[in-house]
């Protein structure tokens, strides 16, 4: 992690008992082995020191990570170290801001075997009498967030309790609804596994918006929040107070921050639940395109599906082999994301009635896409309406005919290329339609023997749907009670 890290850890419980003893200070019953208090620093000057004294008073271990200071803040904590067994002080060699800080102190936690720290700031703002009340609710919320809600004393100045508000109020938009009540307040326990993966997939989050992103990210993640309310001290710079906020730079910052999250949460999130071919049609109502699909195209034209022997055979098969059961899991691929969104269903499909597709993962939700177009159904059956569009028809055609392996639609409508290799084999569609090119892409079918195995709507190569079927039954007919239910 090119950090330096000093570890000042000795003596036994009893001496460190002793010295508390001599203090008058109280001291849990033993130090923690899984949950601990992170203090990242930067230039806090003489307070970091009564800092980590009020946090060793009431839990242990205590670790400091000082994020390359420069005002020698750290000398009297090294100091202390040296005595007092329960605090552990690491350095970074170069600064990085609070979010690189709790990241490296977080890896090394994790490997220290801890599951969850409570990360409070170096300048004396954040109630550490507090802490032993904000660990026991993270005892009880086992792989939880307890996020901290500050109350302001009167002495906090007006604006900057009306500044927070703005932030309080995108994240409410982001989250969809107050699940985090304040995301400023970075008096706060972390899950430390979900933190720390979390922040390995971004490369945001790193300096003043590490409270707001990642109190976002781990709600999206699925981590369970608590907000526990808890004093929150403003010391104002003549008595002391010291603030390393930079009104210019770090508005702007919170302005991209809170960007990226919306656009993420809407072209990324929003589409993660919504079923697979409307996700098509709402790429094609509007949204930024690629000019046109890339594909490694599989083989020759086929000009004359039926005039060539090889296929003929194999494409009757397909066209008439009725109603089909199976289960897939869809994957999808957006330019502004490394990793795919996951879904997993099942799926019922019959040349007579359409295709319907029963998300149960992540979320539980139905599209039936037939000649009528697309009907949505959300978890509990209820009709959710498609997206209003005088070409969805011709589109809902098109893929239906895909689906059917309908020959003169599909001479009609695409150019095709196909590979074969013993049992098997692969179909690349490429609409003829420039129209239709750029709202559905080019159409790949992966096969073997009479099974279809995996379908591809392409757009480009960071931009694309991939549906995998696990297994699949041929089956005579869906009842009366199926038809109902999966179908219209």
């Amino acid at each position: 992690m090119g950090v330096k890290m000093g570890l000042r850890q000795r003596g036994s419980l009893g001496a460190m008992q002793g010295l508390h003893a001599r203090r008058g200070t109280p001291l849990p019953m033993s130090p923690s082995s899984t949950q601990l208090v992170i203090i990242p620093s930067y230039n806090p000057g003489d307070r970091l020191l009564r800092t980590v004294r009020e946090a060793l008073a009431v839990w242990q271990p205590v670790w400091v990570i000082d994020d390359a200071s420069t005002d020698g803040s750290l000398a009297a904590v090294e100091e202390l170290a040296r005595s007092e067994p329960g605090l552990r002080v690491l350095r970074r060699a170069a600064n990085g801001g609070k979010g690189a800080a709790v990241l490296e102190a977080g890896e090394a936690a994790l490997e220290a075997g801890f599951e969850a720290a409570l990360v409070m700031d170096a300048d004396g703002q954040h109630p550490a009498g507090h802490i032993m009340r904000f660990m026991e609710a993270a005892r009880g919320l086992p792989g939880g967030m307890i996020v901290g809600l500050p109350e302001f004393g009167a002495e906090a100045p007006k604006l900057r309790l009306y500044g927070r508000k703005l932030s309080v109020w995108m994240v409410w938009l982001e989250l969809g609804g107050a699940r985090v009540r304040d995301p400023l307040f970075g008096f706060r326990v972390y899950p430390l596994r979900p933190l720390v993966a979390v922040m390995r997939a971004t490369r945001f989050g790193r300096r003043y918006d590490f409270d707001p992103e990642f109190a976002v990210r781990l709600v999206w993640a699925g981590v369970p929040t608590l907000n526990v309310p808890a004093p929150c001290r403003y010391i104002p710079r003549e008595a002391g107070g010291i603030s390393h906020f930079h009104y210019l730079r770090d508005n702007l910052r919170m302005i991209f921050l809170h960007t990226r999250l919306i656009l993420e949460l809407l072209f990324v999130r929003w589409w993660r639940r919504a079923p697979s071919f409307l996700l098509v049609l709402l790429l094609a109502l509007g949204l930024p395109l690629a000019k046109g699909a890339e594909l490694q195209q599989a083989g020759p034209e086929i000009d004359n599906l039926r005039g060539l022997v090889e296929w003929a055979p194999l494409l009757t098969r397909l066209a008439t082999q009725g109603a089909i059961t199976s289960t897939f899991t869809e994957q999808r691929w957006f330019p502004f994301k490394k990793t795919p969104a996951k879904l997993q269903g099942e799926m019922r499909y019959s040349p007579e009635l359409g295709l319907s597709l029963r998300y149960t993962q992540p979320d539980e939700r139905m599209m039936i896409l037939d000649e009528k177009g697309l009907l949505m159904r959300d978890g509990k059956g209820r009709q959710k309406g498609a997206p209003s569009d005088p070409k969805n028809p011709d589109l809902a055609h098109s893929l239906l005919s895909i689906l059917r392996f309908d020959e003169e639609s599909l001479r009609r409508d695409f150019s095709i290329r196909g590979a074969r290799e013993g049992d098997d084999w692969r179909l690349d569609l490429i609409p003829r339609d420039k129209e239709q090119l750029r709202r559905i892409g080019v159409v790949t079918v992966w096969g073997a023997g009479d099974l279809v195995r995996k379908m591809e709507f392409r757009r480009a190569a960071n931009q694309r749907i991939e549906v995998s079927i696990q297994t699949s039954t041929t089956v005579a007919g869906f009842s009366e009670a199926e038809r109902r239910r999966f179908f219209r």
